[in-house]
């Protein structure tokens, strides 16, 4: 007689998914900034002044301005006029001493003449011509050419991602039990194939 039962195993079954472990790196790469001033040549210039004044000069020479001649002519009318007075009290303090013998044409005459004679000889021109003379110039600035420099070195960003692995269970272990005899009754003459022993 043959096994009765058939076992039979069945295995469990899954799938891997696995995932390598990475570095990735963000690498930027280095930059150069820089900035350039020109040269520059800054020139200031001053030209040679002569100042010349021939307003004394031209007074000398008798080319007088109005306010000149006006001031002349007001000073010299003072003048006049205190001679004038003067020669008038001169003349009035002979006339009083007639007595003493004063001769009235002799002394009116004396002080005509004296006044017809009188003259004064100058040299014109009296002043020069007043010049001045300021010296000139030129002030160079001179600024040299620059360059500045900026340096941005390069940047690298490394980050780890870890491995991964994932397990897919695709069918579980199991195990099957067959039976492989036949039926057993009881009582045993429930069998339809049953034969009684004689």
């Amino acid at each position: 007689m043959g096994p009765l039962l058939q076992i039979t195993s069945i295995p469990c079954k899954y799938e891997l998914s696995v995932e390598r472990a990475r570095l990735e790196i963000d690498h930027s790469p280095g930059r150069v900034e820089y900035q350039r001033n020109p040269a520059r040549v800054e020139m200031h210039q001053e030209i040679s002044k002569m100042r010349q004044d021939s307003f004394e000069f031209r007074k000398g020479l008798g080319l007088k301005t109005a306010r000149t001649v006006n001031e002349e002519s007001a000073q010299r009318g003072v003048q006049e006029a205190m001679r004038a007075t003067a020669d008038y009290a001169n003349f009035g303090n002979q006339l009083v001493h007639i007595e003493q013998g004063a001769n009235i044409p002799d002394t009116a005459w004396s002080q005509y003449f004296q006044r017809a004679t009188e003259g004064e000889l100058v040299f014109v021109p009296l002043s020069p011509v007043d010049i001045s003379w300021t010296d000139g110039g030129a002030d160079i600035n001179y600024t040299p050419a620059s360059m500045n420099f900026n340096w941005n070195p390069p940047e690298s960003n490394v980050q780890f991602v870890p491995g991964q692995i994932t397990m897919t269970i695709t069918q579980y272990p199991k195990l099957e039990i067959e039976y492989l005899g036949k039926p057993i009754y009881v009582p045993p003459s429930a069998d339809p194939d049953y034969q009684a022993s004689a």
